[in-house]
């Protein structure tokens, strides 16, 4: 599981230790890519609530450049991509993640539900308790393998058909010599 942000209260990075302090039964492994304000008090938090399970594994990444982000996500066995801010526009982040067909868990704000859907993904409430976001996580690893792969194939779809920047500029192109 990975999650790709700033680590700034508006994200709410600690709902997800949170959650994740909460996990029995399935073993997960997340990575945070991204730095911030809150960088010291996020892992701090990660020891102290995580590092008890044995069952969970953490990393902070700290800042990437993009390519090593895309570099990561090619080279990682990522099943989720997680993100529970308090608000977005229409998050990059996102769009990245369903470009390698990772399946997305994330809030329902600002523009994310035109990324991410029940098809595509778990969309939570835009205030998830660790509890929602513990479910979502474990009914994804409920899923059958061939639900897990039609879901990371519906991810890549998403951004394939509505977010790829090569097919909308000819489009967009198309659209400009039709008038």
């Amino acid at each position: 599981m990975v999650s790709c942000s700033s680590l700034i209260s508006r994200k709410r990075v600690e709902l997800i230790i949170e959650a994740l302090g909460g996990i029995t039964g399935v073993n997960i492994e997340w990575t945070h890519i991204g730095t911030g304000p809150q960088k010291d008090h996020l892992e701090n938090l990660a020891q102290k609530t995580l590092s008890i399970h044995k069952n969970i594994k953490f990393e902070f990444k700290g800042h990437l450049e993009n390519r090593e982000v895309y570099l990561f996500y090619k080279k990682s066995n990522i099943d989720l991509f997680i993100n529970v801010s308090s608000s977005e526009g229409i998050p990059v982040s996102m769009m990245e993640a369903l470009s390698f067909s990772i399946p997305i868990i994330a809030t329902n704000v600002g523009g994310v539900s035109e990324l991410v859907s029940s098809n595509n993904g778990f969309l939570l409430n835009p205030n998830p308790t660790p509890e929602e976001i513990r479910q979502a996580i474990y009914k994804f690893h409920e899923l059958s393998m061939e639900s897990r792969l039609a879901l990371r194939q519906q991810a890549y779809d998403t951004w394939k058909n509505k977010f790829n920047a090569e097919t909308n500029y000819t489009s967009f192109i198309e659209d400009i010599l039709r008038l």
